[in-house]
């Protein structure tokens, strides 16, 4: 048993597979979404695409050593008639930064 465990650890720290959301402004519909899904799911390397009408963005997880984020949204903007953008990470504050800067 233990080995088991041992070997999907190891399995699952030496991959290469990463999720991004991406924002795709214009979507109304199911059929948007699979548009969005048709666009992304022929690309050598997604695993999958995870599509939200309502909050208007995507779920992709992908192999980052076939295909990279870049590729990925320069097809959905090619392909879909979406605009697809990746949204910045917000960074929370501590409590010293917002009150003195650091």
């Amino acid at each position: 048993m233990k080995i088991i465990i041992s070997i999907l650890m190891l399995s699952f720290l030496l991959s290469h597979n990463i999720e991004k959301t991406f924002k795709i402004e214009g979507m109304t519909c199911g059929g948007c979404a699979n548009k969005v899904v048709k666009a992304v799911d022929a690309l050598d390397g997604v695993k999958s695409c995870d599509v939200n009408v309502d909050k208007g963005q995507a779920k992709i997880m992908f192999d980052d050593s076939k295909i990279n984020e870049k590729e990925i949204l320069a097809i959905l903007n090619d392909k879909t008639n979406f605009s697809c953008t990746i949204p910045e990470k917000k960074v929370r504050k501590g409590l010293f930064q917002r009150l003195f800067g650091w």
